[in-house]
């Protein structure tokens, strides 16, 4: 059997995987995360108008626009 790591960080299963974890951001790195934050943000905010006009139009108030404002 071998040893149980449950103490170590993140860092050190990625150090042993033989890759480097850099201690600052590249560009691409930049990129990724905020064309993610910006993909993240656009559908939160599409959501948010599915659930108003869900709740403020009376016509919406049937099961399956329930299901839709639920998925």
């Amino acid at each position: 059997m071998g040893q149980c790591y449950y103490n170590e960080t993140i860092g050190f299963f990625y150090n042993n995987s033989g890759k480097e974890l850099s201690s600052h951001w590249r560009p691409k790195d930049v990129v990724v995360v905020a064309l993610g934050l910006t993909v993240s943000v656009l559908v939160l905010l599409t959501n948010l108008l599915v659930i108003a006009a869900i709740a403020s139009n009376r016509r919406f108030h049937q099961p399956i626009y329930y299901l839709l404002g639920n998925l």
